[in-house]
């Protein structure tokens, strides 16, 4: 089955298939790590489907001021989301305002990694790693030296 959505074809999914509880999940997952496991799992506690939201490699260079990133492309993290079982569904985001978003796939839940308030319906559940911080800076900074 093909993962990847627009947010129309989602939204019509979900109208059809009449899911009982719902779970966004975002993030650019570049260099997929124990961390992005262990947040995409705790989806599961709450919701019967995981829908996650992966950001374009262009929101990703602008949000981190940094042309050197994503190190992966769009269409790699694509695939390396595909093939885990705890996500239902892939939609791709261009921004971080899920106003149009929320009001389109009325999501029971949100998941996120940072401190945002509940939105309308939606509970917002805040997932915490503190080991899981900057990874990506940690891996380039041992590796500055290879």
């Amino acid at each position: 089955m093909k993962k990847f959505k627009t947010i129309e074809e989602l939204q019509n999914i979900l109208k059809a298939e009449n899911y009982k509880k719902t779970i966004l999940a975002t993030g650019d997952f570049d260099v997929l790590n124990v961390c992005d496991i262990r947040y995409l799992r705790e989806t599961k506690k709450f919701a019967d489907v995981t829908i996650v939201g992966l950001y374009s490699d262009e929101f990703i260079k602008f949000s981190k001021k940094n042309l050197d990133f994503p190190l992966l492309s769009f269409n790699d993290r694509l695939q390396i989301l595909e093939g885990l079982e705890m996500i239902d569904y892939i939609i791709q985001l261009e921004n971080d305002d899920f106003t149009r978003l929320f009001e389109m796939l009325k999501f029971d839940f949100y998941l996120t990694r940072e401190e945002k308030n509940s939105t309308g319906s939606i509970k917002t559940i805040k997932f915490e790693s503190k080991k899981c911080k900057n990874i990506i800076e940690k891996i380039l900074e041992k590796t500055k030296y290879a």
